[in-house]
């Protein structure tokens, strides 16, 4: 990185550890604050099931875990946007291959606990704590120099609701939130 002058190297290693403060610091936010069960949680969950342990789209199998669901042609499917049940599908193979390699039985009441809540963190905490973090460095690191897709002057969410990015996108934006994160942190923004 080429440095105009020492004190940028400085605001810039400044900018980075704050950064990195305020990604964790929303991480474990959003993963100290588990759901659990629900309609709307158990029919993502469900998806991320049939897709792992059946390779189907549909929660036939699933079905009576919630009242959020579809049916269509003689089976039960998701009723939600597939995104966030999608990006737990690597985690969810990944963590039932961990628990089956030390001898844990994957489909216990405490195992399917265990995944929901390790499905939760790597597709709704860690993106919304990389959104904030995001949103930090464009505001104060770069000064706003991107526009985090318009988030400068997006008032209400509309902007990013047009992106259809998520739920946890949305929220993980907050203005006034990220603004009492970059005053905590001491850092001068424009408001």
């Amino acid at each position: 990185m080429n440095y105009d002058s020492p004190s940028d190297r400085t605001v810039t290693e400044r900018a980075i550890k704050r950064t990195l403060i305020i990604g964790f610091a929303a991480f474990v936010s959003y993963a100290y604050f588990y759901g659990g069960g629900g309609y709307n949680q158990n029919t993502r969950f469900d998806l991320v099931r049939a897709i792992v342990e059946r390779g189907t789209l549909s929660i036939d199998a699933y079905q009576e875990n919630t009242g959020d669901k579809a049916f269509k042609d003689g089976h039960y499917y998701c009723d939600k946007a597939p995104g966030q049940p999608l990006l737990a599908v690597p985690v969810a193979m990944f963590a039932r291959s961990a628990m089956r390699a030390s001898g844990v039985d994957p489909l216990s009441a405490s195992s399917l606990v265990t995944l929901s809540c390790i499905c939760t963190l790597f597709s709704v905490a860690l993106p919304a704590a990389v959104a904030c973090a995001c949103l930090y460095w464009d505001r104060v690191a770069l000064r706003g120099k991107y526009q985090c897709c318009g988030l400068r002057r997006a008032r209400h969410g509309a902007r990013i609701s047009d992106v259809g990015v998520c739920h946890a996108f949305l929220g993980a934006r907050a203005r006034r939130g990220v603004l009492a994160l970059c005053v905590c942190c001491g850092s001068q923004v424009e408001r």
